[in-house]
């Protein structure tokens, strides 16, 4: 098996599944505007509709404008290193939809316990993991669907 090739096949038979990057990457774009937005229209519910601040990302006692940048920002960058991480397993070792799986529930645990870490109130904290928690599950669900999209498996005769 050659760099790029991935067995996919479940029922015996050999296959290789060939990713096309830029659809790939195309869908890992498109996720990062959504996660944006996600992180954005989360920040604006809690502050506007339930006056909830979130959690500082840089531990300031008061978000500023840039703070409130840092979030959806924030929230890009993570869909596109994620897009990064599936490329890199869909190019590299079988099953990579699982692995993809484990890393994002952790990472989507991680973001969701971290806020409970800070001197804040139980309300900016809950807030704030909601919001993170809705930013990781959109990133791999839009991922998931841009990977597999960009990732068709094609039967490989076997060798004699």
């Amino acid at each position: 098996m050659s760099f790029g090739e991935a067995n996919v096949g479940r029922s015996g038979e050999a296959a290789r599944s060939r990713v096309d990057a830029g659809v790939l990457w195309a869908g890992g774009a498109a996720t990062a505007v959504v996660a944006a937005l996600v992180a954005a229209v989360g920040a604006l519910i809690c502050d506007s509709l339930l006056d909830v601040t979130l959690i500082p990302v840089w531990g300031h006692d008061v978000l500023t404008m840039s703070d409130r940048a840092a979030l959806p920002i924030g929230a890009a960058v993570a869909a596109l290193l994620a897009t990064a991480l599936l490329h890199l397993l869909l190019v590299a070792v079988p099953s990579p939809f699982r692995f993809f799986n484990w890393v994002l529930a952790l990472v989507a645990i991680a973001f969701a316990v971290a806020p409970f870490g800070y001197d804040a109130t139980t309300r900016a904290q809950v807030a704030t993991a909601v919001v993170d928690f809705a930013v990781v599950i959109s990133i791999g669900i839009l991922l998931r669907a841009a990977g597999r999209r960009a990732s068709r498996p094609q039967a490989v005769e076997p060798r004699p």
